[in-house]
C-alpha cells in the first residue's frame, strides 16, 4: 500500500464501515484503501439535499471501480433523499438562522448535520461500528464540515449512539497528490483538475458552489467564527435527536437495542473518547 495506517489503532481492528459518499475523489480513495486494509464489507452512503445538483450521475462513477477492486458482494451502495430532514435541521428555520449568525455556513454545515443524521440512522440499522467522514488534508481549514469544532461535535455525537466517528485522511495525514497517484495505480480515473477543485466525478452543488467558488478558482477560502459554528450545532442536536428517535419509534428496530449493541463492540474506543 501507498500509505501505512501505522500509528492509530482505530484503524487497525477490522470491521464493517460506511463512508459519507459523494463519488469524488476523498470519498473513493477512503472506500477503496480501508476496503483493502480491513476487507470487511464497505458501506458507500450518499445523500441528495434535493435543492440543486449539477451532474447527480457523477456520484455513482467510481462504485463499479470501487466493486472491481474490493469485490462487488463486499460493496453496498445507499442512496438516501435527505430533503425533508435538511427542511427541519434548516430550510424551514433558514432566514432566522441567517439572521442569528449572518454567515453562508449555515447552508452547508445544515446539510452536513441532515448527511450525519442519516449516517447514525444507517449505522444503527445495520449493526455497523465505524463511520468515515472523508474531509481531506487542508479541508479542515476552510470546509466548515471538516474544521475541528464541527468534528469534534460530530464525533461526540456518534459516539452517543455507539459509532466510532472518524476523518481517516486527516487522521492519517493523507495528502491530495498521494489519493490521486493510488487511484491511478488502482486503475480509477482521479477526475479533471479546475483551479483548485477536481470535476468529472462528484455532482456540483450549487448553493455550495456559490459559497465556494472563489475558493475554487482563486484560492480565498472562508472564514468561520468557531463560536458561532458551535451554537448553530448545538441548536441543531435536538433536532437530530428527535429525527433519529423518530424514526426509531416507527420502526421494528429498538433504539437502545441498537445503540448498545455497537455501545458493546466499540467499548474501548468509546471510553477512550470520553477521557479525552
Amino acid at each position: 500500500m501507498l500509505i501505512p495506517t501505522q500509528g492509530s489503532n482505530f484503524y487497525q481492528k477490522e470491521s464493517d464501515f460506511s463512508v459519507c459518499f459523494s463519488g469524488g475523489i476523498d470519498s473513493t480513495f477512503v472506500a477503496c484503501y480501508l476496503g483493502l486494509e480491513y476487507k470487511r464489507d464497505v458501506h458507500l452512503v450518499t445523500a441528495d439535499h434535493g435543492y440543486g445538483n449539477l451532474f447527480p450521475g457523477f456520484r455513482n462513477r467510481h462504485i463499479r471501480d470501487i466493486e472491481m477492486l474490493l469485490g462487488e458482494k463486499r460493496v453496498y451502495h445507499q442512496f438516501i433523499n435527505i430533503k425533508d430532514t435538511f427542511n427541519q435541521i434548516l430550510v424551514s428555520s433558514l432566514e432566522e438562522d441567517y439572521k442569528r449568525y449572518r454567515s453562508n455556513f449555515i447552508w452547508c454545515l445544515g446539510c452536513i448535520l441532515s448527511v450525519h443524521t442519516h449516517m447514525i440512522i444507517y449505522n444503527l440499522i445495520h449493526s455497523i461500528p465505524k463511520c468515515f467522514l472523508c474531509s481531506s488534508v487542508g479541508g479542515h481549514e476552510f470546509a466548515v464540515m471538516s474544521i475541528p469544532v464541527t468534528v469534534n461535535a460530530m464525533r461526540e455525537f456518534y459516539a452517543s449512539f455507539g459509532i466510532m466517528f472518524s476523518t481517516p485522511l486527516l487522521d492519517l495525514n493523507i495528502l491530495k497528490p498521494d489519493e490521486k497517484e493510488q487511484l491511478r495505480q488502482w486503475g480509477i480515473w482521479p477526475g479533471l483538475v479546475v483551479g483548485k477543485g477536481t470535476l468529472g466525478v462528484q455532482p456540483v452543488c450549487i448553493p455550495g458552489f456559490l459559497q465556494h467558488w472563489k475558493d475554487v478558482f482563486f484560492g480565498i477560502h472562508p472564514i468561520y467564527d468557531n463560536e458561532k459554528v458551535f451554537d448553530f450545532i448545538k441548536m441543531k442536536i435536538p433536532i437530530m435527536n428527535k429525527i433519529i428517535n423518530d424514526y426509531f419509534e416507527n420502526s421494528s428496530i429498538p433504539l437502545e437495542s441498537a445503540k448498545e449493541k455497537l455501545m458493546a463492540c466499540n467499548k474501548t474506543y468509546l471510553e477512550y473518547n470520553e477521557k479525552h
